[in-house]
């Protein structure tokens, strides 16, 4: 349920202009992030990085592990300025996701003064990634986030990879159409035993032991109980 694969660059010594980093060490960084932020959400997700499996290998792999959307990490170099999204040709849920990152991140970059200076932002690609994803009827997106060629772009973009996950996670659920799971709120101690206000609330009769199962309330409810008992009945401080 609500799985995707997430496939940072593996290019280790891609180096950024004006900050002391590389492709493969941030998009490694944005990963997490987006990673953590859709389980956040109620999702699964699976996370490459450059010590598993080889980038040509990870569609099949992500295909067995049952994703609905295949995400490719990547910032882009060459002069320019914006968000690139591609995808393979023949895609259209590809075409459609790669839509909707492009016009959430180009949004986001344009409001903090870098516009989108590409003439064609959303774009066809023979990449082995997206085709591979394209041959294995996966939605994808190979998102080339911005230009870390760019000295500006690139020290704005390390400082904010975490707005920059949730702009591309939400686009996936977005597109998808999914809402965030409800947790259920377990009994209070994680070991499932009852603490002294619960004991003392379901000796008592006031409460039962089943309701622990339910809302966090009940168990504040168990404490008021305990405390008026202890302070106003028995007359402790």
């Amino acid at each position: 349920m609500y799985k995707i694969a997430i496939s940072p660059s593996q290019q280790m010594d891609n180096r950024y202009t004006g900050v002391n980093t590389t492709e493969g060490v941030e998009m490694e960084k944005l990963g997490k992030l987006c990673h953590d932020y859709h389980i956040s959400k109620g999702g699964e997700s699976l996370l490459f990085d450059h010590k598993g499996i080889d980038w040509k290998k990870r569609p099949q792999a992500s295909k067995d592990f049952g994703a609905s959307v295949y995400l490719v990490l990547h910032t882009n170099a060459g002069g320019g300025k914006g968000t690139v999204t591609l995808h393979a040709k023949n895609s259209p849920n590809s075409k459609k996701v790669s839509e909707i990152i492009n016009k959430n991140l180009t949004a986001f970059f344009g409001k903090n003064g870098f516009p989108n200076t590409r003439y064609s932002p959303v774009i066809e690609t023979n990449f082995l990634e997206a085709r591979e994803s394209a041959r294995l009827r996966m939605a994808h997106s190979y998102v080339e986030v911005n230009f870390h060629d760019n000295a500006e772009i690139a020290k704005f973009m390390v400082k904010n990879w975490e707005p920059i996950s949730k702009i591309i996670i939400d686009s996936v659920w977005q597109f998808r159409g999914w809402k965030p799971v409800e947790k259920p709120v377990g009994k209070p101690n994680e070991n499932k035993e009852l603490d002294i206000a619960q004991k003392w609330a379901v000796e008592n009769g006031i409460m039962q032991d089943m309701l622990w199962e339910g809302s966090a309330t009940r168990h504040q409810m168990a404490w008021w109980f305990f405390d008026f008992h202890k302070k106003f009945i028995k007359g402790d401080k």
